[in-house]
């Protein structure tokens, strides 16, 4: 996976977290359409730690 966006991240007064993204390259980049949403796409340096890190999503499949 490479990058979908290229993002600025800010943080105003009150201690809420912004991001602006561009549009392209987007999520088509690495991926074709009827894939997208199938599988949880990591960085590269998140990958040995995929276990971890999916035990702590919540179930949204209901």
């Amino acid at each position: 996976m490479t990058g979908c966006f290229h993002s600025v991240y800010f943080r105003e007064p009150n201690g809420v977290n912004f991001e602006v993204a561009t549009d392209p390259p987007g999520f088509l980049h690495d991926e074709p359409t009827d894939e997208l949403g199938t599988e949880l796409k990591l960085p590269p340096f998140l990958q040995d730690r995929r276990d971890e890190v999916e035990a702590q999503l919540a179930d949204i499949s209901v």
